[in-house]
């Protein structure tokens, strides 16, 4: 059986150190043996032009790559966080805590 692989949502926009908050939270469930989604990690590859709504494009098929998700702080006042979310719920992604 494979581990888990558990999807990081939380908010980005105006979150100034959105990458460490990420990073941190892909360490401590790394460190417990899943596989981690970050799309924090994403500036690296996407042109420094792209849009909100382009990452989006890009974060949701990476989710459903996903058995989990995981919602960091404050992610109830980020839409995309939201979206993830319900998008999760639709899709049959379990919430981990």
């Amino acid at each position: 059986k494979r581990m888990s692989r558990i999807y990081i949502s939380g908010p980005i926009t105006g979150v100034e150190n959105y990458r460490e908050i990420f990073s941190k939270k892909q360490l401590e469930l790394e460190k417990l043996g899943n596989e981690v989604v970050n799309p924090s990690l994403l500036y690296l590859v996407m042109p420094s032009s792209s849009t909100w709504q382009e990452y989006m494009d890009i974060c949701i098929p990476l989710l459903k790559l996903c058995d989990k998700i995981t919602m960091l702080k404050g992610y109830e006042n980020s839409r995309g966080s939201c979206e993830e979310l319900e998008c999760a719920l639709q899709n049959g992604i379990m919430l981990y805590d």
